[in-house]
């Protein structure tokens, strides 16, 4: 956090009309997704969340500078008394700079002056259900502390069995 300080990142809480901001999100999760090896929903599955989120007000962006360029951006939802670190991407600008610690040090700041007492920073590896393709992820997420909540194992649950075969068709391919 000190290190990004020093090499003057700046950090952007973004609360209000986050669909002017969404084409930066988006490019950002691109990038991410072609470095990373991952794959994303549809542009259109993002925007609708984008939406909502300006419609409920349950939500922001934190996006991070350095030397004028945007190089991180994450998407948090607030819901009760619970922030949720939905969705981030970054760029390989600047990747010395550590902005995303600094950017997640002011998440946490800005859920705590919203009233939120619980940060949810998503799913991880665990030696119980090892994923290594979380391992990087993981060590950036347990470097903040904290604990770790296990949930019960997600499904789908199907309603319409020609849909759901091609859904799974598609994710395939």
């Amino acid at each position: 956090i000190r290190t990004a300080e020093k090499r003057n990142c700046t950090v952007q809480i973004i609360s209000d009309n986050l669909l002017e901001h969404f084409n930066i999100f988006n490019y950002l999760m691109k990038e991410t997704a072609e470095r990373n090896g991952f794959n994303l929903h549809d542009e259109k599955y993002y925007a609708a969340i984008f939406k909502s989120l300006d419609e409920n007000n349950r939500g922001y962006l934190v996006t991070t500078t350095v030397s004028n360029i945007i190089t991180n951006c994450m998407l948090f939802i607030k819901f009760g008394d619970t922030v949720m670190y939905i969705f981030g991407g970054s760029t390989t600008d600047q990747q010395n700079v550590p902005a995303a610690h600094l950017a997640l040090w002011h998440s946490i700041r800005h859920a705590k002056s919203l009233g939120a007492t619980v940060f949810n920073f998503g799913g991880i590896s665990t030696d119980e259900h090892p994923n290594p393709s979380l391992a990087n992820l993981t060590q950036f997420k347990t470097r903040f502390g904290g604990y770790n909540i296990r949930h019960s194992s997600f499904y789908d649950l199907i309603i319409d069995k020609l849909t759901y075969a091609l859904f799974v068709l598609r994710k395939f391919f």
